[in-house]
């Protein structure tokens, strides 16, 4: 499931952090300027797509539903 294999891929990038019981990364100090560089590599990556710079913005990584957006506005298969 496409939520699973995020969830791994965020842990990868901040292995102490509780995302599943999070409503907002940014917010909660999940995912900072590194982290959010860091997973975009790794969707990148993963998914076989490149992320736009004007789609790099905190916003599309506040939670998993925006990510999961963002993945599906570059055709990724979630």
């Amino acid at each position: 499931m496409i939520m699973n294999d995020i969830y791994r891929i965020l842990k990868d990038v901040s292995p102490d952090s509780d995302f599943e019981n999070s409503d907002d990364y940014i917010d909660d100090y999940l995912l900072d300027s590194i982290g959010i560089l860091k997973l975009i590599n790794r969707l990148e990556q993963d998914y076989k797509i490149k992320i736009q710079p004007n789609d790099v913005i905190s916003r599309n990584f506040r939670s998993m539903d925006k990510i999961v957006a963002l993945l599906e506005s570059y055709g990724a298969d979630v």
